[in-house]
């Protein structure tokens, strides 16, 4: 059984405190708000968000966060990605540790030689497949391309 991606997913902004800490009693509190809506999950630590700029601590906080406050019949996806494909697979398998639903990674963008070759992207994805490190794997664009256009279109059940 596949996991039913169709819906309303919002992408939530982690809340920090006036001292540059993550405030996860205010995270708590606005899934409190949004578990009232209709929408069908929620993605959390997103490429374009504070995800980079946070270290591995901070981001288990947050998925240990918003797996408590999220109900069982919402969704929760998270960004894993990382600089190399060994740090993407570690992030999923600890986001799959946590209970995350499914991990959104991204292309390595910063590597621009390797950024237009659709083999070597397709063997990084075939490579997280292969690990079943995660139910599911998204790719996502991020090399300045408009909004919303992947890369590699593709999701591919793991663990199944």
């Amino acid at each position: 059984m596949g996991l039913n991606l169709k819906g309303i997913f919002a992408a939530l902004p982690t809340p920090f405190n006036h001292e540059g800490e993550i405030d996860h009693e205010n995270l708590r509190h606005n899934l409190a708000a949004w578990n009232q809506t209709d929408l069908h999950g929620y993605l959390a630590l997103g490429s374009t968000g504070e995800f980079p700029h946070l270290t591995v601590a901070e981001k288990l906080g947050v998925m240990e966060t918003m797996r408590d406050a999220t109900p069982p019949e919402k969704l929760l996806l998270v960004g894993t990605g990382e600089l190399s494909t060994r740090q993407t697979l570690e992030m999923c398998r600890r986001a799959h540790d946590y209970g995350v639903d499914a991990a959104v990674v991204i292309t390595p963008f910063y590597y621009k030689k390797i950024l237009h070759d659709e083999q070597h992207e397709a063997r990084r994805l075939e490579r997280l497949l292969e690990q079943r490190c995660y139910r599911r794997v998204a790719g996502r664009r991020h090399d300045g391309a408009p909004r919303g256009e992947p890369q590699r279109e593709g999701e591919a059940r793991l663990g199944e």
